[in-house]
């Protein structure tokens, strides 16, 4: 048999770093995702490393994935949903634990690098500035995705930083990478401000499971019955639940009267949130559910989604909630500007700011149909741009690029 299998494919998006395709092949060896974190897991870019490897394998694809050895219950050689999951070891010393991480992740790349076609980094960290060094040798495309907000505050495309020595020397050999993959307006923008060539992005944004949330219908309410106002995600200071606690406390007790805010997810911030609700007097209008299972029939019994973060990438937890028909109100911030259409999709606010979330809350609470069709044309703008066939396709074809 062949290496490679040809087949043709249409092209029909208009990224200007994506030319014409009419040939390509599609390769018998795996496509290795490197995800620089733990593994399996429910943050955003993890599980959209999953969510994509599942696309990707409907297309004749397979898919592989190196991580570190973080959680060390779980085997080094393992398997999660069908795909094959090596984890790189090495010791948990500071410093010196990164170097070897580092030393072991390089030394495992060019023994086995005969073995995948291609390379895509999720979370662009330590492990990307490795293939970066590696490049010249190792005979495969490689491309590395800034996942959200940390790479530039703190993390390794940080600009504060580029007067550190470690962190300038991490960011030279990233830059040798092929492609860097942005998932927003705001991550190219910062991308190019940062020196990297504007060929050398490639924007794709984070893909949802349209299906998933096919079946959902929201009932119309009345004015006397309960409206549920959610959030689904880590709760941690960043994704500003405080103001969305604040903007209820706003609302005029007779409409405060008819919300129930409902909180899936755990954090850190999580005991300091429940304290501050019950300084607002809002013990009787929030629910904390936890971590949950089933988040199409968390996102089918609300009304509104809220997505109040102070930073994101693009949040996949906005995703689904508009691919569930939802209206949803969120911060004025990277990731949130690409998806929310103000006063279409729904409502945008300045982040932080209370009693606009409030004002956009008593809109949608007060007003049933202007619910129904900003959850509709939410779901449509999802559907349009952001499905996993779509961005699976973008996908599919640069990694068959003849």
């Amino acid at each position: 048999m062949n290496m490679m299998n040809r087949a043709l494919l249409s092209h029909d998006h208009s990224s200007s770093n994506e030319s014409a395709i009419t040939d390509v092949v599609v390769p018998l060896k795996p496509v290795l995702f490197v995800v620089d974190s733990y593994f399996p897991a429910m943050a955003g870019a993890e599980r959209q490393a999953l969510v994509l490897a599942r696309a990707l394998r409907e297309r004749g694809l397979k898919v592989e994935f190196v991580v570190p050895f973080l959680e060390r219950w779980l085997p080094l050689e393992d398997e999660v949903e069908g795909f094959k999951i090596h984890r790189i070891d090495y010791p948990r010393i500071k410093f010196l634990g990164a170097t070897l991480l580092m030393f072991n992740f390089s030394r495992y790349m060019m023994q086995h690098r005969h073995e995948y076609s291609y390379v895509h980094v999720h979370i662009t960290k330590l492990l990307a500035a490795c293939l970066g060094l590696l490049k010249p040798w190792l005979g495969l495309k490689v491309i590395t995705k800034v996942s959200g907000h940390a790479e530039f505050t703190g993390g390794v495309l940080d600009k504060s930083k580029k007067y550190n020595p470690v962190y300038r020397l991490l960011g030279h050999y990233i830059h040798k990478l092929d492609y860097i993959h942005a998932i927003s307006d705001y991550t190219r923008e910062v991308l190019i401000d940062s020196g990297f060539d504007e060929q050398q992005i490639l924007q794709i944004p984070n893909a949802v499971e349209i299906a998933r949330f096919q079946n959902i219908v929201h009932p119309e309410k009345d004015d006397k019955q309960t409206i549920r106002i959610g959030f689904c995600g880590r709760v941690e200071k960043v994704k500003g639940l405080d103001v969305l606690m604040a903007a209820c406390h706003k609302l005029d007790p007779a409409i405060r009267e008819r919300i129930t805010i409902v909180i899936a997810g755990n954090g850190r911030y999580l005991q300091q949130l429940k304290e501050l609700v019950e300084q607002l007097g809002l013990n009787d209008n929030t629910e904390f559910l936890g971590v949950i299972d089933n988040v199409p029939e968390f996102l089918g019994g609300l009304d509104i989604y809220v997505q109040p973060s102070w930073a994101e990438g693009l949040s996949n937890s906005l995703l689904e909630a508009m691919s569930a028909s939802l209206p949803v109100v969120a911060s004025r911030i990277s990731g949130n500007t690409d998806l929310v259409e103000d006063g279409k999709t729904g409502y945008l606010f300045d982040k932080g700011d209370s009693l606009q979330l409030a004002e956009k809350l008593d809109l949608l609470i007060s007003d049933p149909a202007k619910r129904a069709s900003m959850g509709s044309q939410a779901k449509d703008k999802i559907v349009g741009g952001y499905s996993t066939e779509s961005v699976s396709q973008r996908l599919f074809e640069l990694y068959c690029r003849v």
